[in-house]
């Protein structure tokens, strides 16, 4: 009896280490890693080679789901080289429809495209016998100018940012510059305008920065609502605006807003922000309250293993409040882009290494039907956009309805976190256990052998003796 409940106790704690062990190397596979044996499914790839040398600014998706591209070129003009700008609008099946150039007597250094109904707006900063000028230039989907517009007061004007509303209007974020960098004395001011859909100036909304000397990437965003925020990276503040007159309502305070890259207000009305450069980082705050809800750091291990970031390549909030992040990862001198899809409360559900090796990535944005579209460039200067759908999968925690995969954990990503390092201490006992039971085991029965042979040696000894 007592040898049955050990084999019984034996085979319990041997599979529950097997379990423990495999659904911890399932999680950390899922949720750490840099590529997945599945690659994503790439509907279609086109590629816009006009002319050489092209360099992509932005990308974004239109209304009716086709894709406009931003990009410049180094040409010869009155003053030397001056830089040229193209646009270029992609059907859904990643092929050119249209590309044109905007001709000017300056340069052209654009920052932003977006498109809504009304038409394309791009801004940036416009370049002419050393004027430099924040514009915003409007197209129509077809291809043709509709107007522009400058905006200047001091020695470098740009625009960084745009966001549109549902009545037309346009708002442009962006910063002016009252002396050039090296004078002894400057500063600079962050600016958010309003335009309507005529390029008609509304209103001017201006904050004095004092001295500040780092690149200003002002955001103008909207909510789900039309309320209308303002957000300067590395001042970790959120202003929200009149929309009337651009006279503040209420501002909080973000507790770690990052530096760089593009910010962006979520479906839910959260504030959604991505470390840009070579830092791989995503933050989630509460728009209310300006408290971190989540954010996301690649694990130590990657540091460890020897994979770097080469380039943050953005990121997108899908409607249903998930979170689609894009960077390139060199591993062992070879460059793999990696995208990353995290729910709302900052799980990460999968991770896809994408099947293509451009040098940089411009824009990502998710359609309403789960399409990627992303805008990129290469080495050689060709500007390509790729139109991915992600093949969802079922791992071990989540079931499959006719409505979509569904996430059975409700645990926030700290317990979670916790829960496995509780999971992966009970699996480590459970094997040393088992390990201790086995040698215990051999250690009885070789006890057990070496008694009978005594046992039996003894016997043969008195029977040769008697």
């Amino acid at each position: 009896m007592h040898k049955q409940i050990s084999t019984l106790l034996l085979t319990l704690l041997l599979f529950n280490s097997i379990y423990v062990s495999y659904a911890l190397g399932m999680h950390f596979t899922l949720s750490q890693v840099y590529t997945v044996e599945e690659e994503a499914e790439s509907l279609f790839s086109g590629v816009f080679d006009g002319i050489r040398d092209l360099f992509i600014h932005d990308m974004c998706l239109g209304p009716d789901l086709n894709a406009y591209s931003i990009c410049t070129h180094s040409s010869e003009g009155d003053d030397g080289l001056k830089s040229v700008l193209h646009i270029v609008k992609w059907n859904q099946e990643a092929q050119p429809i249209w590309a044109t150039v905007w001709n000017t007597n300056g340069s052209v250094y654009p920052d932003k495209i977006i498109s809504s109904d009304d038409g394309i707006f791009i801004t940036g900063r416009y370049s002419e016998n050393s004027e430099m000028k924040l514009f915003l230039l409007c197209y129509s989907h077809s291809g043709e100018e509709l107007w522009v517009r400058y905006f200047s007061e001091g020695v470098r004007n740009e625009g960084y940012s745009l966001a549109t509303t549902k009545d037309g209007s346009i708002y442009v974020g962006g910063h002016v510059r009252w002396n050039i960098m090296g004078a002894e004395e400057w500063n600079a001011s962050a600016i958010i305008l309003k335009y309507d859909s005529s390029g008609e100036l509304l209103w001017q909304w201006e904050r004095d920065l004092g001295e500040y000397f780092w690149y200003l990437q002002v955001n103008a965003l909207v909510s789900h609502d039309e309320s209308i925020y303002v957000e300067i990276p590395g001042f970790h503040y959120l202003e929200k605006l009149n929309p009337l007159d651009g006279s503040v309502l209420d501002g909080i305070s973000i507790e770690n807003s990052t530096y760089y890259h593009r910010h962006k207000i979520s479906p839910s009305g959260d504030f959604v922000s991505a470390e840009g450069g070579l830092i791989y980082q995503i933050s989630w705050f509460n728009t209310t309250t300006g408290t971190e809800e989540w954010s996301y750091e690649p694990p130590l291990i990657w540091s460890l293993l020897g994979p770097s970031i080469e380039q943050n390549g953005g990121f997108d909030i899908a409607p249903d409040n998930s979170v689609y992040t894009l960077c390139k990862l060199q591993v062992n001198e070879n460059d793999t882009w990696i995208l990353t899809k995290f729910d709302e409360r900052g799980s990460m559900l999968w991770t896809r290494s994408l099947n293509f090796d451009d040098f940089f990535v411009r824009g990502i944005e998710v359609a309403n039907d789960g399409s990627i579209y992303i805008g990129s460039g290469t080495a050689q200067g060709d500007i390509v956009l790729h139109i991915y759908k992600i093949g969802e999968f079922t791992p071990y925690w989540q079931t499959t309805s006719s409505t979509g995969p569904s996430i059975s954990p409700t645990t926030p990503p700290e317990e979670e976190s916790l829960l496995m390092l509780i999971l992966l201490i009970l699996g480590i006992v459970g094997i040393i256990i088992v390990v201790l039971l086995i040698i215990r085991k051999r250690i009885h029965k070789a006890i057990d052998e070496n008694w009978i042979d005594n046992s039996s040696e003894s016997s043969i000894s008195e029977t040769n003796s008697g």
